[in-house]
């Protein structure tokens, strides 16, 4: 399997995720509300997907988190590992692209 994962932090808020199969592909754009579906590079869906306020919903499960209403949905291990990755990615960057192993 070859995937590429790639974000930047120099450009507006803006999310794409596209994946690759052996018979086509699905994407995913407009900060996640146009879902397009290929095979073998014809279109075959491309379904509206609704809108929803990723940060609206961020702020209200870290307040029920905060309150004891729910667990937040991402948990300490998560967000280390996160950072893990960010980090090496900048060191990666910092190295002309070089392979980093993840420390955690």
């Amino acid at each position: 399997m070859t995937g590429t994962f790639a974000t930047s932090f120099a450009t507006p808020t803006n999310s794409c995720l596209k994946i690759f199969g052996t018979n086509g592909s699905a994407e995913v754009q407009g900060d996640f509300t146009e879902l397009i579906w290929k095979s073998g590079g014809d279109l075959i869906d491309q379904p509206s997907l609704p809108t929803t306020n990723t940060l609206i919903s961020e702020f209200e499960a870290f307040t029920e988190a905060c309150s004891g209403k729910s667990n937040y949905p991402v948990t300490y291990a998560e967000a280390i590992n996160n950072v893990a990755v960010i980090e090496a990615m900048a060191n990666s960057s910092s190295r002309g692209g070089d392979w980093v192993k993840i420390e955690y």
